[in-house]
């Protein structure tokens, strides 16, 4: 890498996180405000501000979103979204482009992150990946979300893909969730955000993210033993698309 384009994505990184602790500090008030008063309808409006919020960062970041299949996109249903996962970029990407309140299952170590740590805190679902007693918590927490009426963000994969391979192993926490409540999977690939921000790296480049949305898949028919192969079905959707963009694995 030259010191030019070194030193570009330095800056560029900077600039990145002034615009997103500015605009997160900035909604604060607004995040906060609905958990103070314990009401869950204002925390639905409060979502969508993030939402929105998002949208904003992403613009001001210089990355430009594509999303193909849009009409697919449905904003009154209940969907567990399970999108591929390569960056710390694909939560604010997937976040911000799905029409309806999501409730993502995150890491526990951001809670101690200012302001995201309450965000992840009061709207979302962490967890303590190493830990089973905390997966176990968490699977019992997703289960009275959908009971509710909430729609799921949920990476198979767990974290992030450092890998060559397209896809690591799936976890089936989503799937094992989806079956016996009879909620619909929505696989998302995302392409891109792999090279705007590495994983296990803070910098960020501005560039071009692409989202597949897919068909949901319907479960309402499907029980325990079905869940292995509706794991390797949503497996195969995601393959198909990466491989367009990345014939040969990662590089």
């Amino acid at each position: 890498m030259k010191l030019a384009e070194k030193l570009f994505i330095y800056l560029w990184t900077f600039w990145a996180g002034i615009v997103f602790f500015t605009l997160l500090t900035l909604c604060l008030p607004i995040i906060a405000i609905p958990v103070w008063l314990r009401n869950e309808k204002l925390k639905v409006s409060a979502w969508q501000v993030v939402r929105y919020a998002g949208k904003l960062i992403l613009f001001l970041w210089g990355i430009k979103l594509e999303i193909r299949n849009k009409h697919l996109m449905d904003a009154n249903g209940q969907y567990i979204y399970t999108p591929n996962h390569r960056s710390y970029l694909d939560a604010v990407v997937v976040g911000s482009s799905i029409p309806n309140q999501i409730k993502y299952l995150g890491k526990a170590e951001i809670l101690n992150w200012p302001v995201l740590g309450f965000i992840v805190k009061h709207y979302h679902i962490p967890v303590q990946r190493n830990n089973a007693g905390s997966r176990h918590l968490s699977l019992g927490q997703m289960n009275e979300l959908v009971k509710s009426g909430a729609s799921l963000g949920i990476f198979p994969e767990g974290t992030c893909n450092t890998t060559k391979n397209l896809l690591k192993e799936f976890h089936e926490g989503a799937f094992k969730i989806a079956v016996p409540n009879k909620i619909p999977i929505v696989p998302i690939t995302v392409v891109g955000t792999g090279e705007l921000m590495p994983r296990n790296s803070i910098l960020l480049k501005p560039g071009k993210v692409i989202l597949y949305w897919h068909k949901s898949i319907e479960t309402s028919t499907l029980n325990e033993s079905d869940i292995p192969q509706l794991s390797t079905q949503v497996q195969k959707i995601l393959i198909a698309d990466l491989k367009q963009h990345y014939p040969n694995g990662y590089a």
